[in-house]
């Protein structure tokens, strides 16, 4: 299957919400639609952010459908910043929307630095399949609470993070009683800056097994 981008609009809790839907490559396609949550929209965070468009292409070349979209007041999406909470009503709203779209598909859900957090924050509400945080933006994000995932949840976390402080990071998981994967990336900055291919792969490392299992 070609892969096929398909820009669209649905209705979001403070008006449209600007979404990108693409499906699965490959000749095996899973049930699967993976949702992506991108940056800080204050910070120049957008859908088409190189780890969020990464992230999609690792899970379309492993047989999943993705969506990536623009939180509230981002580029064609309607509204304005939500202080983190709107934000995670704009993701309970795709993923209501994928799922009404296909209601035979697990959802996994994951998110880079502040959309991250929104991940981490809307997994539970939603009863997502898999979760995954990369560099979550927990430093950087009043509203978060901290909510044990129920779900399989994977950390991605560079060493070399100048945003998001790794030990900050590692503080907080160790607060968590549920159980979680940390990937430490040594050498590793916030934005992947020259790791981008590196991160694909090891996204396909560590999640083609799950699929096949």
């Amino acid at each position: 299957m070609h892969s096929s981008t398909q820009t669209s609009f649905i209705q979001g809790p403070a008006g449209k919400l600007e979404l990108i839907f693409e499906q699965a490559q490959g000749d095996t396609t899973h049930s699967i639609c993976f949702i992506m949550c991108h940056p800080h929209p204050l910070q120049e965070g957008t859908m088409h952010n190189k780890v969020v468009t990464t992230t999609c292409k690792a899970f379309q070349q492993m047989g999943c459908h993705t969506l990536r979209f623009n939180f509230r007041g981002v580029g064609l999406s309607e509204g304005s910043y939500g202080e983190g909470l709107g934000e995670i009503e704009d993701c309970l709203s795709v993923i209501t929307w994928v799922k009404q779209q296909f209601p035979e598909h697990s959802i996994w859900l994951g998110g880079f630095s502040f959309g991250g957090a929104v991940a981490y924050s809307a997994a539970n509400r939603a009863s997502v399949a898999q979760l995954l945080t990369i560099t979550p933006g927990i430093t950087r994000f009043p509203a978060l609470q901290k909510i044990e995932p129920l779900m399989p949840w994977l950390i991605i976390q560079g060493e070399a993070d100048e945003v998001i402080e790794p030990e900050a990071v590692y503080t907080w998981l160790s607060e968590h009683k549920a159980s979680y994967e940390l990937v430490k990336w040594p050498d590793v900055g916030h934005f992947f800056h020259g790791r981008l291919i590196e991160l694909k792969q090891k996204l396909i490392e560590i999640y083609q097994p799950r699929l096949t299992a």
